[in-house]
C-alpha cells in the first residue's frame, strides 16, 4: 500500500467512523507525518469538540490503519480525564507514565470494543 492509498484509507475512516463513535460534533484536522515518534497521536479540546490527529505513515502497515484510527478517536472521550490526572501527577515522572499507561490501556480496550461495530468502509 503507497503512502498515498494510506492517506486516503485513514482520511475515509474519519469521515465515516466519526458520527458513529459519538464525535459527530467535533470537528479534526488530520496531518501525517509530522515528526511523532508514535504511530498517531491525538491532541483533543473536548471544551471546543476539536482534534488534532496525526498519523505517522513511515510507522503504520495497512492492517494497523482501521484499529489506529479508532484509537486516536477514541481518545476525544477520555482527553478530559486524562487532563485532570496529568494535572495531579504535576512534575512526578512516575506518576505521568502510571496515568499515560492507564489512559492507553483503557483508549484501547474501547476502541477494540467499538472496532467490530463500525460499518466497513471501502476506498
Amino acid at each position: 500500500m503507497t503512502r498515498s492509498e494510506k492517506k486516503r484509507r485513514v482520511e475515509a475512516l474519519i469521515e465515516h467512523w466519526h458520527a458513529p463513535l459519538g464525535l459527530a460534533n467535533w470537528t479534526f484536522q488530520t496531518t501525517f507525518d509530522g515528526g511523532a515518534k508514535e504511530q498517531a497521536t491525538c491532541i483533543a479540546d473536548p471544551e471546543y469538540r476539536n482534534a488534532r490527529l496525526n498519523f505517522n505513515l513511515r510507522r503504520i502497515g495497512p492492517h494497523e490503519i482501521e484499529e489506529l484510527v479508532c484509537h486516536e478517536l477514541m481518545h476525544c472521550h477520555g482527553w478530559a480525564l486524562g487532563a485532570y490526572a496529568f494535572k495531579w501527577a504535576a512534575n512526578d515522572g512516575t506518576k505521568r507514565e502510571v496515568v499515560r499507561q492507564a489512559e492507553e490501556l483503557l483508549t484501547t480496550a474501547v476502541s477494540r470494543a467499538f472496532l467490530p461495530l463500525l460499518p466497513k468502509v471501502v476506498t
